[in-house]
């Protein structure tokens, strides 16, 4: 356990770093590929490792977040080999199971935080809130994966919003531990 702890405090403090400086470079440059490229190494090692703490302590709350936090630093990634939806491309198989994972990851993070206030150390309102982000998140993921989208830069939006998205889903889960 406390390997896993080393290591998921590195990487989270890694991660926290990086994120700034990707964003402050110049986008699609070697610096913030490089720096994107490691946060999102970063984050995943944040993931597998939270993933057995989380059922170990156990707190689904973290778990829930994890998975969350992870596919939309995972997608945040993806959506730049999806750029060809436009043209008529199409999602690959691990495009759809991500997302149908974190849609359930989503699902169970709000219908905890309605029905079992417990199960999510009494936070529902950011059980709710974070959770049906996700779902609203996912549900527009496996949309676009159906349907050919209307805006051609749809992939950069996307891109961004997912990218700081985990980055803010991090911090909600290292904000209670504080």
């Amino acid at each position: 356990m406390k390997v896993f702890l080393v290591v998921h405090v590195t990487a989270g403090m890694v991660s926290f770093v990086l994120a700034p400086v990707a964003l402050a470079t110049a986008k699609g440059g070697k610096q913030h590929r490089r720096w994107g490229l490691v946060y999102l190494y970063a984050m995943g090692l944040v993931s597998c490792t939270a993933l057995p703490m989380a059922f170990l302590r156990p707190v689904l709350f973290l778990a829930l977040v994890s998975m969350i936090s992870a596919y939309l630093a995972f997608s945040g990634y993806r959506v730049l080999k999806l750029k060809d939806l436009v043209r008529g491309g199409s999602a690959q198989p691990v495009d759809w199971l991500t997302a149908c994972i974190a849609f359930i990851a989503s699902a169970s993070l709000v219908a905890m935080g309605w029905f079992r206030p417990s199960a999510v150390q009494r936070m529902q309102v950011v059980a709710i809130v974070l959770g049906s982000f996700g779902m609203r998140g996912t549900a527009s993921d496996m949309w676009l994966f159906l349907w050919k989208p209307i805006e051609k830069m749809f992939w950069w939006y996307s891109h961004l919003a997912k990218f700081i998205g985990s980055y803010v889903a991090a911090w909600t889960a290292f904000r209670p531990s504080l």
